[in-house]
């Protein structure tokens, strides 16, 4: 009888975890809905190429970060 209460047990156990595993398996491979990609533009101290959306405008010009932003243009 004991047996057969730890058998039945173990198949639950392994059961859940194989159906745990396939849910996330499935979940895992759906697809991200597609993001537009925005206007690159280069920034105005280092010309490092960020997208507009990320970038700061400062003074008509584009730049990478806060910091380059403070500095004075090359």
């Amino acid at each position: 009888m004991f047996r057969i209460l730890l058998t039945v047990i173990a198949l639950v156990v392994a059961t859940s975890l194989l159906y745990r595993f396939i849910v996330q398996k499935f979940a895992a491979n759906k697809q991200k809905p597609f993001k537009e990609p925005s206007k690159m533009v280069g920034c105005a101290y280092c010309q490092l190429y960020v997208e507009q959306d990320e970038a700061i405008y400062s003074n008509g010009q584009y730049f990478c970060s806060s910091a380059h932003s403070k500095l004075k243009i090359k």
